[in-house]
């Protein structure tokens, strides 16, 4: 967040918050701070060469670290050794870097736009994001899935537009694995279920969090596994956290059924969502989900207490009784 002030950047500090300002943008730095945050930018860059830069490519104190640093260790000429994603390429920033790369424009620039014409800035980053689901799902993915994933992936192999999957990862697993976290059903040290506030949509749990077992991301690839095998087409925006089939009416809300749930209560802002849309759907299933590629096996009590829960926090008769909610074990018999 940029502030026109020094003080507002002295307050938010002591606030723990640090906020740069245009001074701090266009100056050179050179005090004790900030050259110990440019060796930590230099190092991180050379192991990790992803750079994001939310201001300006040209300001001085990256071309310093690109030209300082990056340079001495780079692959010279080789292609792909550094890519600039931008809706059009700049004679400041973009240029100096092509030229410390010492490669030509054609080899390091992909050209973005709008919708009209070709791939847009949100349609890239949502591919990145489902580009980095699939490696997470991988390392989670119980050895039965395994190759079903691994080929799935290839799909997202290049930049792509309105593939339904994108919306499964960027709606329904985030809101898949608060769900599984709130219910205390993946074991973390450090955490306490009842922190994470599930009425954030925003709020996402960390897909790659090293030595933690995830059973949740693991279960994730079993729901892909039966929607890739469906032959029905699934909305998973309009009810983010469940699937929705329009034309049906149709609704079947995913549940975690491994271990025992400490607290359906993690379900209570997501049924309220569902709720408030309620008069859409004709048909509501719930979906039992296991960690494993074989169905879940649950018993008639646990499948009914299921079943009275869900219908606890709906708001019309039809699904508020029980009775109105039916249950299938597999997306793929429907």
């Amino acid at each position: 967040q940029l502030r026109d002030s020094h003080t507002s950047v002295r307050n938010a500090i002591v606030r723990g918050a640090l906020m740069i300002t245009r001074a701090e943008l266009t100056q050179r730095r050179q005090q004790p701070t900030d050259k110990m945050f440019f060796s930590n930018l230099e190092t991180v860059l050379i192991s990790s060469p992803l750079m994001v830069v939310g201001w300006s490519i040209s300001e001085p104190y990256i071309i310093d670290v690109i030209n300082g640093t990056i340079s001495e260790v780079l692959q010279l000429r080789t292609p792909e050794e550094l890519t600039i994603v931008d809706i059009e390429f700049n004679g400041e920033g973009h240029t100096k870097a092509r030229e410390c790369y010492q490669l030509d424009q054609r080899q390091v620039f992909m050209a973005l736009g709008t919708r009209d014409n070709r791939l847009s800035l949100d349609d890239f980053f949502l591919w990145i994001q489902a580009r980095y689901a699939f490696e997470q799902l991988l390392k989670h993915a119980p050895q039965e899935l395994q190759k079903f994933v691994a080929a799935k992936s290839l799909e997202f192999a290049s930049p792509l537009i309105d593939h339904p999957l994108i919306d499964w990862f960027d709606d329904f697993l985030p809101s898949w694995t608060r769900t599984c976290w709130r219910a205390a059903l993946v074991s973390c040290a450090g955490y306490q279920p009842h922190e994470i506030r599930l009425e954030l949509a925003d709020l996402h749990i960390p897909w790659d969090i090293l030595g933690v077992h995830r059973p949740d991301l693991a279960a994730a690839t079993v729901i892909l596994s039966q929607l890739s095998s469906s032959d029905r087409a699934w909305n998973f925006s309009f009810f983010p956290g469940a699937f929705w089939q329009e034309d049906a009416g149709h609704l079947v809300l995913p549940l975690p059924a491994w271990g025992e749930a400490n607290e359906l209560a993690a379900l209570g802002p997501l049924l309220d969502s569902i709720s408030s849309k309620i008069g859409y759907v004709s048909k509501f299933d719930i979906l039992p989900v296991g960690v494993s590629a074989q169905p879940v096996s649950i018993g008639v009590d646990r499948l009914s207490y299921f079943k009275d829960w869900v219908a606890s926090r709906m708001r019309v008769a039809k699904f508020a009784d029980a009775n109105g909610i039916g249950h299938i074990m597999e997306l793929n018999r429907i």
